[in-house]
């Protein structure tokens, strides 16, 4: 192998490189909105379970 296919060969692999360090960056973005998302949508269910509970418990407690 020549120097000068050394140098393209390198080329290349900084290029595959930076477009990595590109997408990653894409994807850390889009994976914490993602787990932003959940955790609101986490906090909607306990919140409607806590609910669901608390009038579980008054209608029982209305019945006896």
């Amino acid at each position: 192998m020549d120097s000068i296919e050394l140098v393209e060969r390198v080329a290349a692999v900084e290029t595959k490189v930076e477009n990595l360090e590109t997408w990653q960056g894409k994807q850390n973005g889009t994976l914490q909105r993602l787990e932003s998302k959940v955790d609101k949508l986490l906090m909607f269910i306990v919140g409607l379970l806590g609910g669901v509970t608390v009038n579980l418990i008054i209608t029982i407690a209305r019945t006896h």
